[in-house]
């Protein structure tokens, strides 16, 4: 609701955004009648988390993660961090690469690639698909020249395949957030990611329960 006005849209996509974001997934979900709410939930987080991870945004999955889990947490949680002042101190804590605060690289004279506006093939897709968007391809087959992506693309995963190093260009300041591909932390964050929807599939049952009980209608 903060970001509620022309290209203020366009700034929710930031680690601390990610997790909110989520958090108005979950949140219905838990007051949802819907018999298949759990496992509706369960498959969208591993989407999300997946797709993130396919664009190099370990850090954005991360905080998804964390919104999951903590959206499970029961009334406690709810009522000590109304403020968000906890959260904020959190997201900090695993916020070291996924900032707008790169300056001074050269993004012209040929320096970086820029997307190709065509519409992808679908051999090209399904190959993407298949080595989990290039983090199953060996190091000497990735493409060292950097790519410069428009910040506005929430899932560029076809323009970070193969790529080691991935630019999101903010083109209103000009500043730039850098990624890098890492199968370390791809790995890492997709067996959280899995691990996190499969418990938290188990635990949705009890804190639907808790949730209902605790509404006032």
């Amino acid at each position: 609701g903060v970001a509620s006005w022309q290209m203020d849209f366009e700034r929710k996509i930031s680690v601390l955004n990610s997790y909110l974001n989520f958090r108005t997934v979950a949140v219905p979900a838990l007051i949802s009648k819907r018999k298949f709410a759990a496992l509706l939930l369960s498959v969208f987080f591993v989407r999300e988390v997946f797709l993130a991870s396919f664009s190099c945004r370990y850090e954005l999955a991360r905080a998804m993660i964390m919104s999951y889990n903590d959206c499970l947490s029961g009334r406690e949680f709810w009522e000590d961090n109304v403020d968000l002042l906890e959260i904020r101190k959190r997201i900090n804590a695993i916020t070291h690469n996924e900032k707008f605060n790169v300056e001074g690289i050269d993004i012209v004279n040929g320096c970086v690639d820029y997307p190709c506006s065509g519409k992808e093939k679908a051999i090209y897709k399904f190959f993407r698909c298949i080595t989990l968007n290039g983090h199953l391809i060996p190091a000497f087959f990735l493409i060292k020249k950097p790519i410069l992506v428009d910040y506005r693309h929430y899932h560029p995963t076809k323009f970070s395949f193969r790529r080691i190093t991935i630019y999101h260009l903010n083109i209103e300041n000009g500043k730039l957030l850098k990624l890098t591909h890492s199968k370390m932390e791809f790995f890492k964050v997709i067996i959280n990611g899995l691990f996190t929807a499969v418990k938290n599939f188990y635990r949705f049952k009890s804190a639907k329960k808790e949730m209902k009980n605790s509404l006032p209608y």
